[in-house]
Protein backbone atom coordinates (compact mmCIF):
# COMPACT_ATOMS: atom_id res chain seq x y z
CA UNK A 1 0.00 0.00 0.00
CA UNK A 2 2.83 1.82 1.20
CA UNK A 3 4.24 1.74 -2.32
CA UNK A 4 1.81 2.44 -4.29
CA UNK A 5 0.93 6.05 -2.52
CA UNK A 6 4.74 6.64 -3.33
CA UNK A 7 3.85 5.68 -7.06
CA UNK A 8 1.02 8.29 -6.75
CA UNK A 9 2.80 10.92 -5.49
CA UNK A 10 6.15 10.98 -7.80
CA UNK A 11 3.56 10.48 -10.92
CA UNK A 12 1.11 13.64 -10.22
CA UNK A 13 4.90 15.82 -9.21
CA UNK A 14 5.92 14.79 -12.39
CA UNK A 15 3.10 15.57 -14.43
CA UNK A 16 2.67 19.27 -12.31
CA UNK A 17 6.40 19.68 -13.07
CA UNK A 18 6.37 18.48 -16.67
CA UNK A 19 2.78 20.83 -17.21
CA UNK A 20 4.76 23.74 -15.25
CA UNK A 21 7.81 23.57 -18.19
CA UNK A 22 5.56 23.34 -20.74
CA UNK A 23 3.81 26.76 -20.01
CA UNK A 24 6.94 28.23 -19.64
CA UNK A 25 7.64 29.68 -23.26
CA UNK A 26 10.95 29.19 -24.80
CA UNK A 27 13.31 32.29 -25.82
CA UNK A 28 11.18 34.63 -27.54
CA UNK A 29 12.57 37.07 -29.89
CA UNK A 30 11.88 40.33 -30.61
CA UNK A 31 9.88 39.60 -33.59
CA UNK A 32 7.61 37.00 -31.93
CA UNK A 33 4.88 37.84 -29.40
CA UNK A 34 3.31 35.78 -26.33
CA UNK A 35 0.03 35.00 -27.06
CA UNK A 36 -2.42 36.89 -24.27
CA UNK A 37 -3.38 33.89 -21.45
CA UNK A 38 -7.04 33.85 -22.51
CA UNK A 39 -6.37 33.21 -26.05
CA UNK A 40 -3.71 31.06 -25.75
CA UNK A 41 -6.32 28.63 -23.13
CA UNK A 42 -9.01 28.90 -25.28
CA UNK A 43 -11.38 31.58 -24.17
CA UNK A 44 -14.88 31.88 -25.82
CA UNK A 45 -16.26 35.08 -26.95
CA UNK A 46 -19.60 35.64 -25.16
CA UNK A 47 -22.34 35.23 -26.99
CA UNK A 48 -24.01 38.75 -29.13
CA UNK A 49 -27.20 39.85 -27.59
CA UNK A 50 -30.70 38.36 -28.96
CA UNK A 51 -31.97 39.72 -31.90
CA UNK A 52 -35.14 42.22 -31.86
CA UNK A 53 -37.82 41.95 -34.48
CA UNK A 54 -36.27 44.07 -37.13
CA UNK A 55 -32.97 42.37 -37.19
CA UNK A 56 -34.99 38.87 -37.52
CA UNK A 57 -37.06 40.87 -40.50
CA UNK A 58 -33.63 41.95 -42.09
CA UNK A 59 -32.12 38.68 -41.55
CA UNK A 60 -35.11 36.85 -43.33
CA UNK A 61 -34.31 39.07 -46.57
CA UNK A 62 -30.55 38.51 -46.62
CA UNK A 63 -29.25 36.58 -49.27
CA UNK A 64 -27.23 33.56 -48.50
CA UNK A 65 -25.17 31.28 -50.30
CA UNK A 66 -21.70 31.85 -52.09
CA UNK A 67 -20.97 35.35 -53.56
CA UNK A 68 -18.44 35.53 -56.64
CA UNK A 69 -16.74 38.64 -56.42
CA UNK A 70 -14.23 40.73 -58.75
CA UNK A 71 -10.56 39.54 -59.43
CA UNK A 72 -12.04 35.53 -58.79
CA UNK A 73 -12.53 36.06 -54.81
CA UNK A 74 -15.47 34.07 -53.12
CA UNK A 75 -17.28 34.80 -49.72
CA UNK A 76 -20.07 32.68 -48.36
CA UNK A 77 -22.85 33.96 -45.98
CA UNK A 78 -24.69 31.85 -43.78
CA UNK A 79 -26.67 31.57 -41.05
CA UNK A 80 -25.29 31.95 -37.79
CA UNK A 81 -25.39 28.30 -36.40
CA UNK A 82 -26.65 29.15 -33.19
CA UNK A 83 -27.93 32.59 -32.77
CA UNK A 84 -30.95 33.72 -34.80
CA UNK A 85 -30.68 36.64 -36.54
CA UNK A 86 -27.03 37.06 -36.24
CA UNK A 87 -25.31 36.20 -39.87
CA UNK A 88 -21.71 34.43 -40.76
CA UNK A 89 -19.61 36.30 -43.66
CA UNK A 90 -16.40 33.72 -44.64
CA UNK A 91 -14.01 35.85 -46.69
CA UNK A 92 -10.74 33.68 -47.66
CA UNK A 93 -10.06 31.72 -44.15
CA UNK A 94 -11.72 34.81 -42.12
CA UNK A 95 -15.01 34.36 -40.70
CA UNK A 96 -17.22 37.76 -39.50
CA UNK A 97 -20.16 37.68 -36.69
CA UNK A 98 -22.54 40.41 -38.71
CA UNK A 99 -26.12 41.80 -37.46
CA UNK A 100 -28.38 42.45 -40.51
CA UNK A 101 -30.00 45.71 -41.00
CA UNK A 102 -32.34 47.42 -42.93
CA UNK A 103 -31.83 50.35 -44.84
CA UNK A 104 -34.29 52.87 -45.85
CA UNK A 105 -33.64 52.43 -49.88
CA UNK A 106 -34.37 48.90 -49.31
CA UNK A 107 -30.56 47.48 -49.41
CA UNK A 108 -29.79 45.04 -46.48
CA UNK A 109 -26.85 45.69 -44.15
CA UNK A 110 -24.23 43.36 -42.55
CA UNK A 111 -22.69 45.06 -39.89
CA UNK A 112 -20.07 43.51 -37.92
CA UNK A 113 -20.91 42.91 -34.34
CA UNK A 114 -17.08 43.61 -32.69
CA UNK A 115 -15.46 45.49 -35.82
CA UNK A 116 -15.55 48.26 -38.72
CA UNK A 117 -16.54 45.36 -41.57
CA UNK A 118 -19.86 45.80 -43.75
CA UNK A 119 -21.31 44.40 -46.54
CA UNK A 120 -24.08 45.67 -48.34
CA UNK A 121 -26.40 44.10 -50.25
CA UNK A 122 -28.37 45.33 -53.28
CA UNK A 123 -30.67 43.36 -55.43
CA UNK A 124 -27.57 43.17 -58.38
CA UNK A 125 -24.73 42.95 -56.40
CA UNK A 126 -23.25 42.96 -52.52
CA UNK A 127 -19.59 44.44 -51.74
CA UNK A 128 -17.99 44.74 -48.58
CA UNK A 129 -15.83 47.42 -46.60
CA UNK A 130 -13.65 48.03 -43.89
CA UNK A 131 -15.33 51.37 -42.49
CA UNK A 132 -12.13 52.13 -40.70
CA UNK A 133 -10.09 52.45 -43.68
CA UNK A 134 -12.77 53.67 -45.79
CA UNK A 135 -12.45 50.96 -48.56
CA UNK A 136 -13.50 48.79 -50.42
CA UNK A 137 -12.36 44.64 -49.74
CA UNK A 138 -14.27 42.93 -52.37
CA UNK A 139 -16.88 44.43 -54.75
CA UNK A 140 -19.36 42.82 -57.64
CA UNK A 141 -20.20 40.31 -55.31
CA UNK A 142 -23.48 38.37 -56.79
CA UNK A 143 -25.37 34.72 -55.80
CA UNK A 144 -27.15 33.38 -57.97
CA UNK A 145 -30.46 35.48 -57.06
CA UNK A 146 -28.95 38.17 -57.66
CA UNK A 147 -27.75 37.51 -61.33
CA UNK A 148 -31.31 36.35 -62.20
CA UNK A 149 -32.37 39.75 -61.27
CA UNK A 150 -29.91 41.40 -63.74
CA UNK A 151 -30.92 39.14 -66.32
CA UNK A 152 -34.49 39.96 -65.89
CA UNK A 153 -33.93 43.54 -65.72
CA UNK A 154 -31.91 43.33 -68.65
CA UNK A 155 -34.42 41.18 -70.20
CA UNK A 156 -37.02 43.79 -69.69
CA UNK A 157 -35.01 46.78 -70.43
CA UNK A 158 -34.87 47.83 -66.90
CA UNK A 159 -32.02 50.06 -66.24
CA UNK A 160 -32.20 49.35 -62.67
CA UNK A 161 -32.38 45.55 -60.95
CA UNK A 162 -34.28 46.73 -58.20
CA UNK A 163 -37.15 48.06 -60.13
CA UNK A 164 -38.14 44.23 -61.63
CA UNK A 165 -39.58 43.35 -58.45
CA UNK A 166 -41.63 46.81 -58.04
CA UNK A 167 -42.55 46.62 -61.80
CA UNK A 168 -44.07 42.54 -60.65
CA UNK A 169 -45.66 44.35 -57.59
CA UNK A 170 -47.61 46.79 -60.08
CA UNK A 171 -48.59 44.12 -62.14
CA UNK A 172 -47.39 46.23 -65.22
CA UNK A 173 -45.04 44.78 -67.08
CA UNK A 174 -42.17 46.96 -69.42
CA UNK A 175 -42.17 46.58 -72.60
CA UNK A 176 -38.48 46.72 -73.76
CA UNK A 177 -37.71 50.05 -75.03
CA UNK A 178 -37.44 50.72 -79.04
CA UNK A 179 -34.01 50.93 -80.86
Amino acid sequence: MHALRTLTLCVASLTLTGLAFAQVPAKVSAKQSVKPAAKALGAVAAPPPAADGEQLMAAAVTLYGQFDCEYDQKLTVNKHPAVDGYIEVTLGKQTYLMKPVRSTTGAVRLEEVSGSMLMVQIPSKSMMMDTKMGRRIVDACKNDEQRREVETANSLGINSPGQVQATADAGAVAAPPRR
